[in-house]
């Protein structure tokens, strides 16, 4: 291989980060944990690409130059940030020695800020799904969501998203929600039904949205009729006549009965709540296009069945 003495490209990033740095152009193989750099890596799924290493040495072995690698010392061995793909080409060429940077006083987090970041910086890049957990876990040590979506790349709405998605699955966990009924449940309305802030009321509204098979709307809707209710013993108490009023079938109902007196209440409240959820603008936030197609087509079968029903109100008008 024919090692480059330095890297702009590589200083310049790593002077931005605020670290200090020596290159070694020479620095023993030996002298590397290569396992402990595996596990240090900043990719998910899969930590050494192979077909990626044979390519590399392929390159080195005709002489393509390679930037230095970028590493620092533990227990007086080099555990690389940036470049395990061109570590293993470098023993699969049996080179005993290769170019690093060694960076020199940083803390624990700004070593793992600087491994998520070198790939999108100048590296192999990773994907949009593991620079948003590198952006997530940058939040976890401390740092802000709108600096973690700059140094991965992304734009800050996306990590505030998958920020609160996140924290409902660790709300739903804590809870001990079933994970296979809270999976059932679309992110965003996950999202929504977290923010239930008693937790056996929150357990008890996603048994009733997975059994009645609810759509977001409906979901949007119940959330908000949830939060309505003055105490966690009313709430509870909706939830479990909701659930029995959809899981009967039910026929026709006697003009003012207790049944029909509770489906006008729920037909102002919802009909109200979806037009004031419809101007939100966290309805929309994360929306998929695939979620909105599903919108519009229940929206439109909405808009439908109200028609048909304004035409027989009208005569009691």
């Amino acid at each position: 291989m024919t090692p480059k003495k330095n890297d702009v490209k590589v200083e310049s990033w790593l002077e931005d980060e605020g670290v200090e740095f020596e290159l070694n152009s020479e620095f023993p193989l030996k002298k590397i944990d290569f396992d402990s750099s595996l596990k240090n890596q900043a990719r998910l799924k899969i930590s050494l690409y192979e077909d990626i290493v044979e390519r590399y040495a392929e390159l080195m072995e005709a002489g393509t130059p390679f930037p230095p690698a970028v590493g620092y010392m533990k227990n007086n061995k080099l555990i690389f940030i940036d470049g395990n793909h061109r570590g293993q080409a470098n023993l699969l060429m049996d080179n005993s020695t290769m170019p690093v940077y060694v960076v020199k006083g940083a803390n624990a987090s700004k070593i793992i800020a600087l491994t998520f970041t070198a790939n999108t910086s100048h590296g192999l890049p990773n994907k949009e799904e593991e620079r948003v957990e590198h952006a997530l876990h940058m939040v976890r040590e401390g740092v802000t969501q709108a600096y973690a979506a700059n140094m991965m790349g992304l734009k800050t709405a996306e990590v505030q998203g998958a920020w609160r998605r996140a924290e409902a699955d660790r709300r739903a966990a804590a809870v001990g929600i079933n994970k296979n009924q809270w999976n059932a449940i679309a992110a965003p309305s996950r999202v929504r039904v977290s923010s239930i802030s008693n937790d056996l009321v929150m357990k008890k509204a996603v048994s009733v949205i997975t059994k009645l098979n609810m759509k977001a709307t409906e979901i949007s809707l119940l959330v908000a009729d949830i939060k309505k209710q003055r105490t966690d013993a009313e709430r509870t108490k909706m939830l479990n006549a909701i659930l029995k009023e959809r899981s009967s079938e039910v026929g026709v109902v006697t003009r003012g009965s207790k049944s029909t007196q509770s489906r006008r209440y729920l037909l102002l409240t919802h009909g109200k709540g979806l037009v004031k959820d419809l101007h939100l603008d966290d309805f929309y936030s994360d929306l998929h296009p695939e979620e909105a197609s599903e919108y519009v087509k229940v929206l439109k079968d909405v808009v439908r069945e109200c028609n048909k029903a304004l035409k027989e109100l009208q005569a009691y008008a």
